[in-house]
């Protein structure tokens, strides 16, 4: 099932504090993934394991999705920015990897704003949801200039 919702609002208090909303309405979109996971969360009644492709240094999305009752996995394929959020962010709750980890079924599966970069979409949307739980839920976004 596919959901599109507006002006989502954070209903648990994110691990930093979130910043300004910027004229791209990156906060915003960032309070709709907090609010997601969050809900996902309370549904299932359970910690979940979330996978954060194209994490980049999470400086902008997983410093704030990493936290109590989340076991966060961020891949990204540049290295200079998983070693800073490794340095940063890393933990027994948050890793990171230039590739997604076979072994592992995710909970929530999040495409901030980088599917737009990669060549065949499609294929790695396919090639993550057998990943999914049964109950999973997939969050992704593109950039519209509009927030």
């Amino acid at each position: 099932m596919v959901r599109f919702v507006r002006n989502a609002e954070l209903t648990t208090p994110a691990p930093y504090p979130l910043p300004e909303e910027d004229i791209f309405g990156n906060i915003k979109k960032l309070r709709f993934i907090l609010k997601e996971i969050a809900e996902h969360k309370l549904r299932t009644g359970r910690d979940l394991t979330v996978l954060d492709f194209g994490c980049g240094n999470a400086a902008v999305l997983g410093k704030y999705v990493i936290g109590d009752g989340i076991r966060y996995v961020g891949v990204d394929f540049h290295e200079p920015s998983l070693a800073y959020a490794r340095a940063h962010f890393g933990g027994s709750n948050a890793t990171f990897a230039s590739a997604v980890p076979d072994d592992l079924v995710f909970d929530v599966i999040l495409y901030a704003d980088v599917l737009e970069h990669v060549h065949d979409p499609l294929g790695i949307l396919s090639a993550h949801v057998r990943q999914l739980a049964p109950d999973g839920i997939v969050i992704g976004s593109v950039p519209n200039g509009y927030g």
